[in-house]
């Protein structure tokens, strides 16, 4: 059953996690850093002040919250929640972590039924207002962590998850109660920042995500879709880069019924451009 399947999740999660401590390089940029929950919270990223251009949302320390390059990307996820059909018609979407909102902009032209989008940092809370996200039809703002938030959230036919300050601990612990937020049939996707500073390290997270979500019987599927970062230009400013590939790995995940936990098939195809000869 469904708790089994958690349970099994928070194993391989935890080994993988520990098998890797020593092999990843300090976090840059919107890749995932490996904080505590406690320490986000307290005196880190939610409590910092955040500055809005219109390429770029930067925290205090000058790394990029989310930037406007990501645009396409985040177009890709949206359409690839559609698992093939021509819209979100008829879907209800959860969306974890606002940022620029260019996620939602994707999904709100798609259409879908409903749209609850989970935001926890103040300034961007008060920038979805300002910019009349809480007048949107069909449209639900939820001011908080997603962990705080759980109890008041339904269920959902597709689920997107974008969080900064969080880590790879706080990213399981979003996985592990997915079958408890997703129809049978729902799709999960996530932004894949993690490692990006490797194409090795990448890849592997990719698969170790990929078999941790197979146990929860999330089949995980990636497909790569190029990219273009932004030029030396284009990184004035920002405090490290959080990309160097010139493609992307995009996941989705199909919930089968919770019967049907079992392990999927790794992904077969590693990001290309700077990182590649890296190897």
């Amino acid at each position: 059953g469904i708790n089994v399947c958690v349970s099994t999740y928070t194993m391989l999660s935890t080994a993988c996690r520990h098998d890797a401590d020593g092999d990843l390089d300090p976090p840059r940029g919107r890749e995932r850093p490996a904080v505590s929950l406690s320490r986000a919270l307290d005196g880190g990223y939610l409590a910092s002040s955040l500055s809005f251009s219109h390429d770029r949302i930067t925290d205090a320390t000058g790394k990029a919250v989310m930037m406007r390059w990501e645009e396409p990307i985040m177009r890709a996820h949206a359409a690839a929640l559609c698992c093939g059909a021509p819209s979100l018609s008829g879907s209800d979407v959860l969306n974890i972590g606002f940022g620029m909102g260019l996620f939602d902009e994707a999904a709100q032209a798609l259409g879908p039924r409903s749209h609850t989008i989970v935001e926890a940092h103040p300034d961007v809370w008060a920038n979805m207002h300002a910019r009349g996200w809480a007048s949107r039809p069909r449209c639900a703002l939820v001011f908080g962590r997603w962990q705080e938030a759980l109890p008041r959230l339904g269920l959902y036919d597709a689920i997107f998850y974008d969080t900064f300050g969080e880590g790879v601990a706080e990213f399981d612990a979003f996985c592990a109660v997915l079958p408890a937020l997703l129809r049978p049939g729902g799709r999960f996707s996530f932004f894949n920042g993690f490692c990006a500073h490797s194409a090795r390290l990448h890849t592997s997270f990719a698969m170790r995500t990929s078999a941790c979500l197979g146990v929860l019987g999330l089949r995980c599927r990636f497909q790569l879709v190029p990219c273009e970062p932004p030029g030396e230009e284009g990184w004035r400013g920002v405090s490290g880069r959080y990309w160097t590939f010139d493609s992307y790995m995009l996941p989705v995940a199909t919930l089968d019924e919770p019967s049907e936990c079992r392990a999927d098939t790794p992904p077969d195809a590693e990001p290309g451009g700077e990182a590649e000869a890296a190897r």
